[in-house]
């Protein structure tokens, strides 16, 4: 690993510098798999992209696995960071080290910012993977379990526009077998509390919020 391409990169998180590790084989093959199928399904305004960082607020600036952008609500080009504001669906796909970054501080960063959509992918103990489906509620400004919250071995949902993925053929089994599998991965809750899988985040410092 050289010294131009090192081993992690970086979040603005509520003022917070987060290191995140470079994320492994598994999470990039379950993240790929998500982005190919949107990409595929998305309409004509809507673009896919992968790891770009999304712009929250003033002292928030985030990169989550997947978003899906509505480009008539920004100039790519001469934008800085993707603006909250024309991002339609986030993804996030779970890591055993920051599982409670994934699960409560992300999406209320998210929801705050406006993002309708948001998705929670976790690791089934077949080691396919579960994606977790929430939607804005607007009143609350928090998210909701969509009507169908819990997508295993099919994906198959209408928003942010029409797209299926067949979950069950993204399979990576653990290292060690039927025993490492019995022992994690669970995807239990329809909360923002289950699960595992890929890179890492910690925090290494702040800057002045002003606040």
């Amino acid at each position: 690993m050289s010294a131009v391409d090192p081993a992690y990169d970086w979040e603005l998180v509520e003022g917070e510098v987060v290191v995140r590790g470079r994320i492994g084989y598994r999470h990039r093959l379950v993240r790929d798999a998500l982005m190919r199928a949107l990409g595929v399904a998305r309409r004509g305004r809507y673009a896919v992209h992968a790891d770009q960082r999304v712009v929250l607020g003033e002292f928030s600036a985030v990169r989550p696995d997947v978003v899906v952008v509505d480009e008539s609500a920004v100039e790519m080009y001469a934008a800085e960071g993707i603006p909250a504001a024309a991002a339609v669906l986030v993804v996030e796909i779970v890591s055993d080290d920051s599982r409670g970054h994934d699960w409560y501080r992300m999406p209320r960063l998210y929801a705050a910012a406006g993002i309708a959509n948001f998705w929670r992918v976790e690791r089934g103990v077949d080691d396919r993977p579960i994606v977790y489906q929430y939607w804005l509620d607007q009143e609350s400004r928090e998210y909701i379990p969509a009507p169908t919250p819990i997508h295993t071995g099919t994906l198959s949902t209408a928003v942010p526009f029409p797209v299926r993925v067949d979950l069950s053929a993204i399979y990576t089994p653990r290292p060690g077998g039927r025993d490492a599998r019995r022992s994690g991965g669970r995807g239990m809750s329809l909360g923002f509390g289950a699960g595992c899988v890929g890179g890492q985040r910690h925090s290494v410092g702040s800057v002045p919020s002003g606040r």
